[in-house]
């Protein structure tokens, strides 16, 4: 069992390595390795960077690098970093530190979405906004949620151009970022119900 004594929001596999998982949730993000049935962990180190109040979300790049979102509406880019031997001796082991921070949203990251070919789609809260990025981070292009749907609280890849979107205010919607959104279901449900119609429709559109 892994135990943390703060919010967890998130956890997954690395995809490149079964015997690494991440966590991330309040004020923190976890690094853990499973070897001979125990988990050990790494905190993330924020160096020079403010430490967010929550780590929303993360995903896996693919050069084996690790995105976070967070509650300050940044993107941070989690790299390897060699292992510090002059100061904490030989036995010291490599660590994750934060290589690059991208300013993304106005408010918190909610949701991380990886595209094949590299690129990926952000979310956010209070702008409201989905932003398509490029493998290097650059902004591609974005859009804006209307009001009444509320904050962007999950994103789905149907094709590489078509998105389901899930708010805050229990609707799905459906569209590009060149022809808008438009809801296919937005009702006052319990928020498993809505995950779940999420799911049937994503599976629907495949």
């Amino acid at each position: 069992m892994v135990n943390t004594n703060e919010a967890v929001f998130a956890v997954e596999f690395n995809l490149s390595d079964s015997s690494n998982i991440i966590t991330c949730g309040k004020s923190h993000v976890y690094f853990w390795t499973l070897s001979a049935g125990q988990f050990t962990k790494k905190q993330g180190i924020f160096g020079k960077h403010k430490k967010p109040k929550f780590i929303q979300c993360f995903v896996f790049s693919l050069t084996g690098d690790v995105l976070t979102g967070d509650s300050e509406g940044n993107i941070l880019t989690w790299g390897k970093s060699a292992a510090d031997v002059k100061t904490l001796g030989k036995g010291a082991k490599e660590t994750l530190q934060i290589i690059r921070q991208t300013r993304a949203h106005e408010g918190s990251v909610f949701t991380l979405c990886t595209l094949q070919g590299g690129g990926l789609l952000s979310g956010g809260g209070k702008d409201r906004k989905i932003i398509r990025w490029s493998a290097d981070l650059a902004p591609e292009r974005e859009c804006e949620i209307p009001e009444n749907y509320g904050a962007v609280r999950t994103i789905a890849d149907v094709d590489g151009e078509e998105l389901l979107v899930g708010t805050t205010r229990n609707a799905i919607l459906r569209g590009t970022f060149s022809d808008g959104f438009v809801a296919i279901v937005q009702v006052l449900l319990h928020h498993a119900t809505s995950v779940q119609l999420m799911k049937q429709q994503l599976k629907v559109l495949k």
